[in-house]
């Protein structure tokens, strides 16, 4: 607050602020082109949810379609990791390896993501040749922390299969999607894709049969397109140029079928050639049936929002065929819009409630329009900084715009209510020193967010935008406090007037022709009518009642100054008490920030609830979705719940739940979660089912899985019995059985019976592989495969035929066939093996989980091979605490060194300093009683409020330093210049106070789901700003009284 009030009539003049007087049409000319600037910027500025991020990372994705994990990890996760972990700039290394793909996550401390995709392609190219020949290139997308789908669309027809809607939304949809910017990944789940498929005859396997590398020979030397050379051809396009292509590609499945495979004859005597279906890997279900769905991922730095409506945009240029429609499953970008808006209305609510407050306390109506005006104007104008800042409109930005209504009035305040005061040859001496005072305080504010700048990449990312945007409108409050408002003020109010008075005369003429026209009607709207003498009445008694209200207004604002001067001098003869309250709250400050109980993870933005589900090793696709459907029908006859889908996987899945309209989301959290139990194969993770709810994740690393398993499963017997522990989630899978062939030694000695042709072999027979592909209007698999069925069984198997070099042979004549037991997931961090587990709490003891997790290595584990890693989210929240924590005090000691520069005393700061404390105190103490605890923004809060509190004190004490050059020997007229000081910025300083405080009170009603908790940033503003009223007002003069009666202690 800048609580003004000044000297009647400045003695000296202000050439500058002179010149700006005289020429009111250039001021104005300036002040509409910054507005203008402004308004111009709007169009361009990104709208997303949270500011983007510095930290870059990249996925590499490896599909070796059949392979189980262990054997991925070994030949495809840890090679890629080696390489991958000699990058510059690697922060952390994570593997997700499941059957038949790996995931590899590269996160680094640069957002230069582009430049790393480089690099690592370059690496992956050299890894990459050592791969097995089945498994697929490795190819990188962004990073991304969340795996869940941002977008997602089902799509469903009555007269179409499922795997023809299938190919049309992978031909004319999928693209589309795929040039959104900030997608990362698009899917598409559901129907079946069709291939082309070569199958094993077992009834005509014999000598004279084609082996599977002569097949694959075949294909590779007969389905041939190549480019041979270029013929030149003057006066034609590009240079004349045309090249040659040799075209001998495949034409049709009749062709395939008949190429000759050497003395073996055609493809068709041994093999079916076929079209078919390649082996669906998952499902994905809508109300109960089965339909395709679309899933778009993004990046962690993309805009979601801009990706949603894109999205959006995409679909209603589509020319969807007849008979197929579509519904939306997952729209992360709605609840974000709507997080926005409601924050955008609430600034919007907090400007018109400023505009209240203005107009009822100051009485004229053209020095309410002035200030007031300093509000858009501030805000427009800095919306073209950001955009030259290159920041966007995202939650931080918007917060910050509705925090800084109090704020950015505040100068707007100062400088109208001493103009009013003035006499027109008093003005541009009284702007000048309002220029130094104004430029103290609002330095002051700006300085207490320069510590931002040592925060670590992660936190400056969050805060940056929401200081820059601070800091712009408090800027452009200054310009317009000093620069545009005097001229409105002086050379605006006569204009003005003629168009009050011209809408006066209006209303006068519309009266009285509105009463002509009622005298012409009949009775009985005569009868309504109050006539000029009621009227009259009725406004002399509005009149009447208003001048009583401003008269008793006026008694009390003469009684109020009289009664605060008293118990200011009362206060000074307690000085000494006053400085150890100060300085006992500064001491008391810090613990109470650092040990207050915070909340590290904040609930998720979704309107759909994604539930995670885990079912047992083992399962074939189809039980999976035997158990979805039960979990489906439970899900859908919850009230709460209007539609469900699911997309499955083997051993998993997940659910996208829809609630109905605004029915509450943590009751149906609750009862979904107590719901689901009664389905005991499936473990379904609703996420945080409640707001009250905290988590930590813990990741135990070592070097083999079982040992892992004892210690994760100890350490979470010894964690729930700790308070405040609602259960413990563990993130792995029960080991899954395998059915391994041990081969015959002694069938080695035959070259074409080698481990490894054997083993390719009996990939091929039993699973298949794709060997080529066709063009046949669209990209087809041709695939070789052996003619079996997974539920054939064992005995099957054993009896299963194989062509062998001198005739053919059955499986069981290979080896032997014993039971195993091995990993259906593995995860890895930082190149070593990981079990994972969450910590549920009640409240957010996070301290105590970590202070048991030590305890529990320090006592039951010897062996230095095991670790256990904090979540990253997590360490770096702490870390952000910390730093936070300490940033508020070194802003308070940033602005002691300005008020030193400023004030030129070492002694005169510390009264500014010692008004902090408390009012940071109280607003603590309320946020602890409110919530229970303390956020990061929180945090941040408080900081800004430091320099929001130490901003009200500075015209004090700048006052008390102009006066001590003028009577520094009178101290009688010394202590009667401080008090008549402070009893004239008695009515400025409650009037912002009371700007900033109804100003934040549409914070209280914006969304509750939203990442950024700004009801906590209101409590805490509101309450700092009450408590600082007393302190500059009350705390701050008694100080400077009590210096001056004791300038030796």
């Amino acid at each position: 607050m800048n609580p003004s009030g000044g000297n009647r009539i400045p003695v000296s003049r202000n050439r500058f602020f002179d010149l700006l007087l005289r020429r009111p049409v250039a001021t104005s000319m300036v002040g509409l082109a910054i507005m203008q600037m402004g308004l111009a910027s709007l169009s361009e500025i990104p709208l997303s949810y949270m500011p983007p991020s510095s930290n870059g990372g990249i996925t590499v994705v490896t599909r070796f379609p059949g392979t189980d994990p262990e054997t991925l990890e070994r030949t495809v996760a840890i090679p890629v990791e080696r390489s991958l972990s000699e990058m510059p700039g690697l922060v952390h290394l994570k593997s997700e390896i499941r059957e038949g793909e790996v995931r590899i996550h590269a996160i680094f401390n640069s957002d230069k993501v582009d430049i790393r995709v480089n690099q690592a392609s370059e690496r992956l190219h050299s890894v990459s040749q050592d791969f097995p020949a089945e498994a697929n290139r490795p190819y990188i997308i962004k990073y991304s922390s969340d795996d869940a789908p941002v977008f997602a669309v089902s799509f469903h027809s009555q007269n179409q299969d499922t795997a023809k809607i299938k190919r049309f939304v992978e031909k004319n949809i999928k693209p589309g999607f795929q040039r959104i910017q900030g997608v990362t990944e698009v899917s598409v789940a559901g129907g079946g894709q069709q291939e082309v498929q070569l199958v094993f005859r077992p009834e005509r396997l014999s000598s004279s049969s084609p082996m599977i590398q002569g097949i694959v020979e075949t294909l590779s030397q007969d389905n041939v397109a190549l480019d041979i050379g270029q013929l030149i051809s003057p006066g034609r396009e590009n240079g004349g140029r045309v090249p040659v292509r040799f075209d001998a590609k495949l034409q049709s499945i009749k062709q395939l079928a008949s190429l000759q495979t050497g003395p073996g004859g055609k493809l068709e005597q041994w093999l079916r050639v076929k079209y078919g279906e390649r082996p669906v890997r998952r499902i994905s279900r809508t109300d109960g049936s089965r339909q395709v769905t679309l899933y778009l991922k993004s990046s962690a730095s993309s805009s979601i929002l801009s990706i949603s409506n894109s999205a959006r945009k995409v679909f209603e240029r589509l020319e969807l065929p007849s008979g197929l429609s579509f519904n939306f499953i997952v729209d992360r970008g709605s609840k974000i819009r709507d997080s926005l808006e409601s924050l955008l209305i609430s600034g919007l609510l907090g400007v018109a409630i400023s505009y209240v407050v203005l107009v009822f306390f100051l009485t004229d109506p053209w020095i309410a329009i002035c200030t007031g005006g300093c509000i858009p104007f501030s805000v427009i104008g800095a919306l073209f900084l950001l955009h030259c800042a290159d920041v966007g409109l995202h939650v931080m930005s918007l917060g910050a715009f509705a925090l800084s209504v109090g704020l950015v009035i505040d100068n707007a305040i100062v400088v109208s209510d001493r103009l009013s005061q003035s006499t027109i040859s008093a003005r541009p001496a009284l702007l000048g020193n309002c220029a130094r005072e104004l430029f103290g305080g609002t330095a002051t504010t700006l300085l207490a967010f320069a510590p931002i700048l040592f925060l670590s990449d992660m936190s400056r990312d969050r805060y940056l935008d929401f200081c820059l945007t601070v800091s712009f409108s408090l800027a452009l409050s200054y310009i317009y406090s000093l620069l545009v408002l005097p001229t409105a003020f002086i050379h605006g109010r006569i204009p003005f007037a003629r168009v009050i008075r011209v809408f006066t005369k209006s209303t006068q003429i519309l009266a009285g022709q509105y009463r002509t026209w009622k005298n012409k009607q009949g009775n009985i709207l005569r009868s309504l009518d109050m006539g000029p003498g009621m009227a009259g009445g009725f406004s002399a008694i509005l009149a009447i009642m208003r001048n009583r209200i401003y008269q008793s207004v006026a008694r009390s604002a003469l009684r109020v100054p009289r009664a605060h001067a008293l118990l200011v001098l009362r206060l000074a003869r307690y000085g000494k008490v006053l400085i150890f309250i100060g300085v006992f709250g500064g001491l008391a400050l810090f613990p109470g920030i650092k040990y207050a109980p915070r909340v590290i993870n904040q609930p998720g933005l979704q309107e759909t609830i994604q539930a995670s589900v885990s079912l047992p090793t083992g399962l074939h696709l189809d039980q999976s979705a035997t158990v979805f459907k039960k979990l489906e029908r439970i899900a859908e006859s919850n009230p709460g719940v209007q539609r469900v889908d699911s997309r499955i996987q083997k051993n998993r899945g997940t659910l996208f739940i829809r609630p109905r309209g605004n029915y509450d989301r943590s009751y149906l959290r609750s009862a979904l979660d107590r719901s689901f139990q009664s389905v005991p194969r499936a473990y379904v993770d609703l996420g945080t089912v409640s707001n009250s709810y905290f988590r930590i994740r813990l990741t135990f690393l070592g070097p083999d899985f079982a040992r892992l398993r004892t210690l994760t499963r100890a350490f979470a017997q010894r964690v729930q019995a700790l308070d405040g522990v609602r259960k413990v989630v563990f993130h792995f899978r029960k080991p899954e059985k395998f059915l391994d062939l041990h081969p015959d030694s002694s069938l080695e000695t035959d070259v074409d019976l080698s481990p490894a042709v054997m083993a390719r072999k009996l990939r091929f027979f039993l699973m298949g592989a794709v060997i080529s592909k066709v063009y046949w209007g669209k990209e087809t698999d041709v695939r070789l495969k052996g003619d079996w069925k997974p539920e054939y069984g064992i005995a099957e198997l054993q009896n299963t035929t194989v062509p062998l070099e001198s005739g053919s042979t059955i499986v069981q004549n290979l080896g032997s066939f014993k039971l195993s037991e091995g990993e259906s997931e593995i995860w890895r961090v930082n190149r070593n093996r990981s079990l994972a587990l969450t910590v549920e709490m009640t409240r957010p003891y996070h301290d105590a989980v970590e202070r048991e997790l030590n305890e529990f290595f320090n006592q039951s584990v010897s062996d230095p091979t095991y670790t256990c890693l904090l979540d990253r989210t997590y360490r770096e929240k702490k870390k952000e605490f910390h730093t936070l924590t300490i940033t508020i005090f070194v802003a308070m000691l940033l602005i002691y060194l300005l008020m030193g520069a400023l004030l030129e005393s070492l002694l005169k700061p510390l009264v500014i300093l010692l008004t902090v404390p408390l009012p940071l105190l109280f607003a603590l103490a309320l946020q602890l009683l409110t919530y229970g605890n303390v956020t990061s923004i929180a945090l941040f809060s408080f900081m800004m409020l430091a320099g929001l509190i130490a901003n009200g004190s500075i015209i004090v004490v700048l006052s008390l330093s102009r006066t001590s050059h003028q009577q520094s020997r009178d101290s009688f007229l010394y202590l009667h210049r401080i008090l008549k000081a402070t009893r004239t910025r008695f009515r400025p300083v409650l009037l912002t106070g009371i700007t900033t405080i109804l100003g934040m009170i549409p914070l209280f009603f914006v969304e509750t789901s939203a990442v950024i908790p700004w009801q906590s940033v209101a409590l805490i503003t509101i309450a700092g700003t009450l408590a600082a009223i007393p302190a500059v007002l009350i705390i701050c003069p008694a100080l400077c009284i009590y210096l001056i009666r004791n300038p030796g202690k």
